[in-house]
């Protein structure tokens, strides 16, 4: 996000003492080891701060405004549910849709047939738990797909 060039840092750090305050007190608690925020406005960065550390082992590293955060399995509740939910909100897919009807080459397979509702709410029905019965199906752990 570029920052805004009208809006200096020192005028907005008064805003955010409530959200500092916050932050500083989960990282003091030792729930998290640090933080980054950033509010805009108009698509430019009115305000971004670090706080605490981004690694504490091997060695304390500081937390910078520039630190990626890796999402890993946050992408299906945070990016992809809420651009679904929007989508059905417009009217242009369902989520009790097939998958099949947005994704053709799943079309006549079992996970075709999986609605995107429940393949977001992770209710679609392949069991990641290892038993006799499971080895033997075809839906192995590889072959989830959600």
């Amino acid at each position: 996000m570029p920052r805004a060039g009208a809006v200096r840092r020192s005028e907005t750090s008064r805003s955010f003492q409530a959200l500092r305050a916050y932050l500083a007190s989960r990282i003091d608690e030792g729930l998290v080891p640090g933080a980054v925020f950033a509010a805009g406005r108009a698509g430019a960065a009115v305000h971004i701060e670090a706080m605490g550390h981004r690694a504490l082992f091997p060695r304390l590293e500081p937390m910078t405004e520039g630190t990626i955060f890796d999402l890993a399995s946050l992408t299906k509740p945070m990016v992809t549910a809420p651009l679904l939910v929007e989508l059905a909100l417009r009217g242009a897919l369902g989520l009790e849709d097939p998958l099949e009807r947005h994704l053709e080459e799943t079309s006549g397979s079992r996970v075709g047939s999986l609605t995107l509702g429940a393949l977001l709410a992770h209710t679609s029905g392949p069991s990641l738990v290892s038993t006799p019965r499971s080895r033997a199906s075809p839906w192995r752990r590889s072959r989830v797909i959600a």
